[in-house]
């Protein structure tokens, strides 16, 4: 039986992500080094996700849109101001 504190792989490989973004340009990121700075295989990754793309969105989509609030936005550029702190907090 996985221990409920172990972190879920799908979890890593985000956290991966996050840190590899900070270190490389997103096209200089690759699966293998998000694989290789987790410690699976490539094969493991694609379990998860399609790709890097996939990846990405998934983090955008689960972690930012989700818990937006968009009632309480007046301009587009009050949207896009959140989106930035919301990087840069995580980065």
């Amino acid at each position: 039986m996985p221990n409920p504190s172990e972190e879920k792989t799908e979890d890593k490989i985000i956290k991966s992500f996050k840190k590899l973004v900070n270190e490389y340009s997103f096209d200089k990121i690759t699966v293998t080094m998000i694989a290789e700075d987790v410690g699976i295989s490539r094969p493991i990754f694609y379990r998860h996700f399609k790709d890097k793309y996939e990846l990405v969105n998934w983090i955008f989509y689960e972690e930012f849109l989700k818990n937006m609030d968009v009632s309480r936005y007046k301009t587009s550029r009050d949207i896009l101001e959140d989106l930035c702190k919301y990087f840069y907090r995580e980065r």
